[in-house]
């Protein structure tokens, strides 16, 4: 799926730009469905598994700031014709929510795809489970972006450090903060934590509001 916000200037031009980047990721012709001014349908057809360049196409997005893209898992067959739309709905609900632009794959927020018509429920579950974490100052917001890098490395300080590009003590210390705000160590309620950490990532709680319909 692919959309513009409103007030772009040519919208038409942006979304064939963007049919030329998923020409160009896949390498096949593209079936498209115009929706409206500012919303295409695109279906990619490939008898194997089609391969889609991602981080290029991620990269090349950047020179259309006003432009984003979604897309589905792949699947055969009729009902993987549906599945793969389902999985682009999906994911533009994400993107809509948490005010995400150019490039997002489902399979990168198919868990929080599943919460994304039910943003307030979720704003009050993750205030529970992080309680001060949820802060929504930038302080707190950093916290949590350190504090999800580091359970998604493995508990690895070096590795957290380098995906976030600041020094390993600096993620000493955002972590033993973290702790005191949650008043427990990261290890209990792990599950939880990484799941409430994931979905403000991705939703951009504690601050987001639901946006319905295109890109309106």
């Amino acid at each position: 799926m692919l959309w513009t916000p409103p007030g772009t200037p040519d919208p038409g031009a942006a979304l064939r730009a963007g049919t030329g980047l998923l020409a160009a990721a896949t390498g096949k012709t593209l079936m498209t469905v115009e929706v409206d001014d500012h919303n295409r349908w695109v279906w990619i057809s490939s008898v194997a598994r089609p391969a889609v360049d991602t981080a290029q196409l991620a990269e090349d997005l950047r020179a259309h700031p006003n432009l984003s893209i979604t897309l589905g898992e792949p699947a055969s067959g009729l009902d993987g014709f549906r599945q793969t739309f389902r999985d682009a709905q999906q994911a533009r609900a994400v993107a809509l929510t948490g005010r995400r632009h150019g490039l997002t794959l489902h399979s990168e927020v198919a868990l929080t795809a599943l919460f994304a018509d039910r943003v307030p429920e979720m704003r009050g579950w993750a205030r529970r489970v992080l309680g001060a974490l949820f802060g929504p100052d930038e302080t707190a917001a950093r916290l949590r972006e350190t504090v999800h890098a580091f359970l998604d490395t493995g508990g690895s300080y070096t590795d957290a450090a380098a995906r976030l590009h600041v020094h390993k003590n600096t993620v000493h210390y955002r972590v033993r903060k973290a702790e005191e705000l949650l008043g427990h160590p990261l290890g209990e309620r792990r599950l939880d934590v990484e799941v409430a950490l994931l979905v403000c990532a991705q939703l951009g709680l504690p601050d987001a509001t639901r946006r319905v319909g295109g890109a309106r």
